[in-house]
């Protein structure tokens, strides 16, 4: 768990630097739900951190659409089965509204 929280801040925090067209490529491949729970864990911490960093980089997101894609995306994964990608999901829903209240 440690090791996936700490590579998800770094990619947040790097991601964060992204121009546009590979920040909505990147955000649309932590939004895939198949594979092992970890893998949707990690993924969902990435999306959680990189979303954090780009509001206080006070970037926005691309759209306030893309936002709102999503928070529809991860309305199912926080249904999760695992308890570890629930709350990841919960911090990255959180993360989303904070970056749409500022578009």
């Amino acid at each position: 768990d440690d090791v996936r929280a700490q590579a998800a801040a770094a990619f947040g925090a790097h991601g964060a630097n992204m121009a546009d067209e590979e920040l909505q490529g990147q955000m649309e491949m932590l939004l895939d739900e198949e594979g092992v729970w970890t893998r949707r864990h990690g993924q969902i911490l990435a999306l959680t951190s990189l979303l954090k960093h780009l509001h206080r980089n006070g970037r926005n997101v691309p759209a306030a659409a893309g936002v709102l894609a999503i928070l529809d995306k991860l309305k199912g994964t926080v249904k999760d089965d695992r308890v570890p990608v629930r709350e990841a999901a919960a911090g990255a829903c959180g993360n989303a509204l904070r970056v749409l209240l500022e578009v």
